[in-house]
């Protein structure tokens, strides 16, 4: 799937799209995620949430915030969730009714996308790119007329994504054939001693060893490979072949309606990612009593199931932002992307139609180390104004406070990445009703969205362009240079100011957005004040001319 989690696994495949996460093992010895932390108090580049808190401790909340998580999924039964999950009061439940006439039956907390007009559920997607190149090819090699959105596609870069797509597949089946020839017969050897790999090679050599099995053995150890990794590679090599690099697989019904479709199972199976990133919003404590969340009972979340596991179908990326808008969403998170997108106008136009209702739209920039200002990266709302104002692209930032504070492998952008905010090693929630960290621009998004709520619950009075605003201006800007993210330990790489990287320059800040929105709010008052002076005045003035005029 395109949530943007780190990958991990072999430098290899450490860029494979979006596909590929990491998930760290469970509950963090910390007190509160280092993300919560304040760089001046714990020396941890972290969103100063503790200090923003108290600044608004002697405030009043004014509202409920409801975030819309359009991800793969959300576990809404997850014990830190209890209270924070949406329900629309206009559905009755289990009816099979439509009762609140939306479109959507029995949709009572949210709803997934995932699933065709027959139930049957739509887990996998191919990679638009692979598809769209091979189309070209075929229409080309045949001079049959070229469809007008393939026509406005840039070639270059579709096929430039197809072939490394193709090239991950290659890599795939590399380590599934040496899983067949090699790791099947070793299989006794791996279970027995599955992470030692000199225990491996000395039992091996005991019972005698041909030139190919030692030279395979050398391999494993030199890339720490164990059993379990060739069994995901088997797993890797059979997905892209029935479904990522398959041009024929299309489980879509063309004439399936454009809204409605689907069911009200919002988890859908696959709400690992979706359940971290919401907990990253407004989850409850660990089991140690930790905090979790950033909007701790401030917050509604609505889940919304869109993303599959390949390319989203921005159908349901349109149909996902209109649904979460009409629940009543007042921000949208959105941990997911691509780099190629048939259908970018339908996409556009359901962002115009959050921008109308002012919602504010978050969004993780990626996780491929590259310049998305030269790589388009979808859902992309280009240069319109309408949209860009209520849009923030999030890059990741690491608890490294020196030149290796950009995450590695986060995407960045001087003109399209706004900001950056944590997203290495974030403890949240998982499924399963765990706690687990995760890295990802998919982690740093919500941190945002997060902060997005307090602004939101707290200061109702801004609209969502006037807090994207103050999210920008009140970021923390280091004064070091920080060097490009995925530079080789062997390059030298001149670093640069933060301001390269983004268009803030900096790292989202709780603190200093709550000041911002303080001061913001003084002025505006101060200013309404005297507006309503400098009108009384004026209409003391027309009053008195107008008594002068009478007198005789």
């Amino acid at each position: 799937m395109h949530t943007l989690l780190k990958p991990t696994f072999t430098a290899v495949l450490a860029a494979l799209l979006m596909s590929f996460a990491t998930a760290a093992t469970a509950q963090s010895d910390q007190p509160i995620p280092w993300h919560h932390m304040a760089y001046e108090v714990e020396g941890v580049p972290g969103i100063a949430l503790s200090q923003a808190r108290v600044m608004l401790s002697e405030e009043v909340p004014a509202q409920r915030v409801k975030v819309a998580v359009l991800d793969c999924g959300v576990d809404a039964t997850h014990p830190a969730l209890a209270g924070a999950i949406h329900t629309n009061l206009n559905e009755i439940e289990g009816n099979g009714i439509d009762d609140d006439d939306n479109g959507y039956i029995d949709d009572v907390v949210g709803w997934n996308f995932m699933v065709d007009s027959t139930g049957r559920s739509l887990n996998f997607a191919r990679y638009e790119a692979h598809y769209f190149t091979h189309l070209y090819d075929s229409l080309q090699a045949s001079g049959l007329p070229m469809p007008a959105w393939l026509k406005k596609l840039d070639m270059d870069l579709t096929r430039e994504m197809a072939e490394e797509a193709q090239g991950y597949a290659d890599d795939a089946w590399f380590y599934a054939e040496l899983y067949f020839d090699f790791a099947i017969p070793f299989h006794d050897t791996f279970e027995e001693y599955p992470d030692n790999f000199e225990q491996i090679w000395f039992h091996r050599k005991a019972i005698g060893l041909n030139r190919a099995e030692r030279k395979f053995l050398k391999f494993l150890m030199s890339e720490e490979l164990t059993l379990w990794d060739f069994e995901y590679y088997v797993q890797e090599a059979w997905n892209y072949d029935k479904f990522w690099t398959n041009p024929d697989y299309n489980p879509r019904d063309p004439n399936e309606p454009e809204t409605g479709y689907g069911n009200n199972d919002a988890s859908g199976g696959y709400e690992d990612h979706g359940t971290h990133v919401a907990g990253i919003i407004c989850g409850g404590a660990t089991a140690e009593g930790g905090p979790i969340g950033i909007a701790n009972g401030l917050v509604d979340i609505i889940p919304v199931r869109m993303v599959p596991d390949g390319d989203e179908i921005d159908k349901d990326v349109a149909n996902a932002i209109r649904y979460a808008v009409d629940q009543g969403a007042s921000i949208i998170n959105m941990s997911f992307g691509k780099y190629v997108s048939s259908d970018p106008e339908r996409v556009r136009e359901a962002l115009r139609y959050a921008a109308a209702n002012d919602v504010l739209i978050v969004h993780a920039a990626g996780n491929e180390a590259n310049d998305i200002d030269a790589f388009p990266f979808y859902p992309n709302p280009g240069r319109y104004r309408d949209v860009d104002s209520v849009f923030i692209n999030v890059g990741a930032s690491t608890a490294t406070y020196d030149d290796l504070l950009i995450a590695e492998f986060s995407n960045v952008g001087k003109r399209r990445v706004d900001l950056f905010a944590p997203g290495e090693d974030i403890l949240s929630l998982g499924a399963d009703h765990d706690y687990i960290d995760h890295s990802g621009t998919s982690m740093a998004s919500p941190v945002v969205a997060g902060v997005a709520a307090l602004l939101r619950a707290y200061f109702p009075e801004f609209t969502a362009a006037e807090i994207k605003d103050i999210l920008l201006d009140s970021v923390h800007e280091p004064e070091f240079r920080v060097l490009p993210p995925g530079t080789p330990p062997s390059e030298v790489t001149f670093a640069k100011s933060m301001s390269k990287f983004c268009s803030s320059g900096g790292i989202v800040n709780a603190r200093n957005a709550v000041l911002e929105a303080q001061l913001q709010r003084e002025t505006k008052a101060a200013a309404a004040v005297a507006a309503a002076a400098a009108l009384e005045v004026e209409t003391a003035v027309d009053t008195g001319a107008d008594t002068a005029e009478e007198t005789p």
